[in-house]
C-alpha cells in the first residue's frame, strides 16, 4: 500500500545563497511520496530562477512566484493548494536529514499522534558547523496533547517552531497565519497542539537551523517587538477559553504566559518601544 502523501511546504523570499543546498536535502529524503510546495514570495535575487531550476528537475515540486506578501501569507497560500494527509514546513534557509521526513512520519503511525517533531541542530551560516542543539531528546516519546500544550506555552521542552515538526492536515481546518505579521507560527502553532490527541518525538536531531545576520529573527526591530508582544496577548486570550484545561490547568498555564508576557513588556520598556505598543 503507498504510503499518504506529505505536503512540504517552503516559503521563500531571497535566498539565492541557501536554496539549493536546501531543496537538496528535500528532494533527497528516503519517504518519497511528497509533494514539495515552493512559494516564491517576490524574490528579487536569483532565488525564481533557482526555484525554476528545481521545478525541473523534480516533478514532486509544485512552485509558485507570488508578489511580495509576507512569510505568513506565502504560508497560508501553500496550505490552500496542499494536498497532503500530512504537512511539514522548511525555511529556504535550512536543510533536513534524509531520513527526518520519514521518521517523522512514522512516529506519527507508531504512536498514533497528531503530532510528531524531532531535534534542530543549530548552524552557523558562514561554514555550517554546528553550534548546538534544541528540542532535542535522547530517546523516542508520546505524550498526550494537553500535555504538549502547556510544554509549548512554556516554550522551553517544545519550541514554538513549525519546521521540526509533521502535523495531520486536520489540525489546520479553520486556521490560517496572521498576514503582516513575523513570528507567524508562534501565532498559530499552539492551536494546532490544542487540538491534537498525542504529541511525538523520534529522538533524533534532525533539522538543521541557520544562524545568520539575514534572518528576520535577527532584525530585532521595534516592529518585531510589537508582533511577538501581540502573539503572547493572543495566546493568553487563547488559554482563557480553553475548555479542555480545568481551572486549576488555566491558572497554572495563564501564570507561565504572564510571565513571558511581563518579560516581554520590560524588554520592550528598555527599547523604548513603550509609546509604540500602546497605540
Amino acid at each position: 500500500m503507498k504510503s499518504p502523501l506529505i505536503s512540504i511546504i517552503i516559503p521563500i523570499h531571497n535566498r539565492e545563497r541557501f536554496l539549493d543546498r536546501c531543496l537538496a536535502s528535500v528532494c533527497a529524503q528516503t519517504f518519497h511520496n511528497m509533494e514539495i510546495i515552493l512559494i516564491d514570495d517576490g524574490s528579487t535575487d536569483k532565488t525564481p530562477s533557482i526555484c525554476d531550476k528545481w521545478a525541473k528537475k523534480d516533478s514532486r515540486i509544485r512552485l509558485i512566484h507570488t508578489p511580495n506578501r509576507g512569510v505568513a501569507e506565502a504560508r497560508n497560500l501553500g496550505l490552500k493548494i496542499a494536498s497532503g494527509n500530512y504537512i511539514g514546513f522548511v525555511d529556504s534557509d535550512d536543510w533536513i536529514e534524509k531520513e527526518m521526513v520519514e521518521e517523522l512520519y512514522l512516529s506519527l503511525q507508531k504512536h498514533n499522534a497528531d503530532i510528531s517533531m524531532c531535534g534542530i541542530f543549530l548552524n552557523s551560516s558562514d561554514n555550517g558547523q554546528t553550534l548546538g542543539v534544541k528540542n532535542d531528546s535522547s530517546k523516542e516519546y508520546v505524550i498526550t496533547g494537553n500535555k504538549a500544550f502547556k510544554l509549548l506555552i512554556m516554550d522551553k521542552t517544545i519550541l514554538s517552531y513549525l519546521w521540526n515538526k509533521l502535523f495531520r492536515r486536520e489540525l489546520f481546518l479553520g486556521i490560517s497565519f496572521p498576514p503582516g505579521r513575523v513570528f507567524e507560527d508562534h501565532n498559530t502553532i499552539y492551536k494546532l497542539f490544542a487540538r491534537s490527541k498525542r504529541v511525538s518525538h523520534t529522538g533524533k536531531n534532525r533539522y538543521h537551523y541557520i544562524q545568520h545576520p539575514l534572518s528576520i529573527l535577527n532584525a530585532n526591530t521595534p516592529q518585531m517587538e510589537i508582533d511577538f508582544f501581540w502573539s503572547n496577548v493572543d495566546r493568553i486570550q487563547y488559554i482563557r477559553q480553553c475548555k479542555f484545561l480545568s481551572e486549576k490547568e488555566k491558572k497554572t498555564t495563564l501564570a507561565l504566559a504572564c510571565q513571558i508576557h511581563a518579560q516581554i513588556r520590560l524588554q520592550d520598556k528598555k527599547r523604548n518601544t513603550g509609546d509604540l505598543l500602546r497605540k
